[in-house]
């Protein structure tokens, strides 16, 4: 019980940067050479607030946006529709984010923990590393060095996600074993052929 409250008591007091990068078919059918994707962001100010109103689904005016919410967020003089070639996301995504946490910066005065939704294709991505600049001409810092990051699949958020089931049941496993030696959480890829290996890890 002790640990529970810790736990609600510390997501009460944490808020979280999503980005949610999403393949653009309509610019990567134009390109040979490249495939492009949207990016998509929002603050949400109290972690620990929103999962309890999505767990409880009653509608809540503490919950508005711009309180305990989910906000969107937008840069200055865009549409929202850009799109950006993958062999720029290394320099142009941080950039971005710079913006966004400027913005979640004035919305709460705790950093949030970034959490990057990606296609299965990006996941290899060097996320942590990605250089963010400093704001008064220093040397370029690594994201994962000032933040948590999260990565997170973002074909399993679509509503036709198959095995929407047995990744549930993935989680509950892991949620488990999190007082476990880690090597217990881990799948080993050794003298398995890859539909095997698939299927211990989705």
């Amino acid at each position: 019980q002790l640990d529970q409250n810790q736990q609600v008591a510390t997501e009460a007091e944490q808020s979280a940067l999503l980005v949610h990068l999403v393949r653009s078919d309509e610019a990567s059918t134009q390109s040979d050479q490249d495939t492009f994707y949207q990016v998509k962001a929002w603050f949400i100010n109290d972690v620990g607030r929103y999962r309890a109103h999505q767990q409880s689904k009653v509608p809540s005016a503490d919950l508005s946006e711009g309180k305990q919410g989910i906000i969107p967020l937008t840069l200055d003089d865009a549409t929202g529709d850009e799109t950006y070639a993958l062999s720029t996301l290394p320099d142009r995504l941080p950039e971005l984010i710079g913006c966004f946490l400027a913005q979640s910066n004035e919305l709460s005065d705790v950093d949030p923990v970034l959490h990057f939704f990606l296609p299965m294709d990006l996941m290899n991505q060097a996320v942590d590393r990605w250089q963010l600049q400093d704001d008064y001409g220093g040397l370029p810092e690594a994201m994962g060095d000032y933040y948590p990051v999260v990565l997170r699949c973002a074909e399993r958020l679509a509503r036709n996600y198959r095995q929407r089931n047995l990744w549930k049941k993935k989680w509950q496993h892991h949620e488990q074993v999190r007082s476990q030696p880690a090597h217990k959480a881990f799948v080993s890829g050794d003298d398995q052929n890859l539909v095997t290996l698939k299927k211990s890890l989705l």
